[in-house]
């Protein structure tokens, strides 16, 4: 969505509509305030009208070409020597860190399902907002992984883990004027 630079402002009168350049108010504009208000106002019905039609572009259903194997993933249920932790947060464009507090962190083991699922959630680096499911998804793939849930700093350890290679996945997720912001977040390691 691309707002125009300007604010519509409905002046006492209702015959008049002022078109005022955003990046032209300063602070001693009149009714400076309530241009604000109005755009901020505008910005939020804007998003909740495009919200159903981002959501839908977001959604997918993926076939997988690969079927879960679970002798491949065993090694996540042999106790190791190893530990993982970690932090998980986001940085918003105003520069307010944002931490997976409360969030549940996942440890995945690297397999080729695993692998192939990652890639088609995750195909632009290592954070997603995409929401979609798997059209033949093995409800056992599941079960060979390990869960735990981030602390108020959004800090998680996974202890004993078994030698191997994983994918830690988690969510930090924020709330701005009725938009959902952030998306789950995923490293290899």
């Amino acid at each position: 969505i691309v707002l125009a630079p300007y604010a519509k402002h409905v002046t006492g009168r209702t015959d008049r509509v002022v078109n005022i350049p955003l990046n032209r108010l300063s602070a001693d504009s009149e009714n400076t305030r309530d241009i604000f208000q109005m755009k901020h106002f505008l910005v939020k019905i804007i998003a909740v009208a495009a919200l159903p039609l981002l959501l839908a572009a977001c959604t997918q259903t993926v076939l997988l070409n690969t079927s879960f194997n679970p002798a491949e993933a065993a090694f996540i249920r042999q106790q190791g020597a190893a530990i993982i932790s970690g932090q998980a947060f986001l940085r918003r464009n105003d520069g307010v860190v944002v931490y997976a507090a409360g969030s549940e962190v996942i440890l995945v083991p690297k397999t080729i399902y695993a692998d192939e699922r990652m890639a088609a959630i995750y195909s632009d680096g290592g954070l997603s907002n995409r929401r979609g499911s798997f059209e033949n998804d093995d409800p056992v793939y599941q079960e060979y992984t390990r869960k735990t849930t981030a602390n108020g700093e959004g800090r998680f350890t996974f202890e004993e883990v078994a030698d191997g290679q994983y994918y830690v996945v988690t969510s930090v997720i924020w709330n701005i004027g009725g938009v959902m912001q952030g998306g789950t977040l995923m490293k290899r390691v």
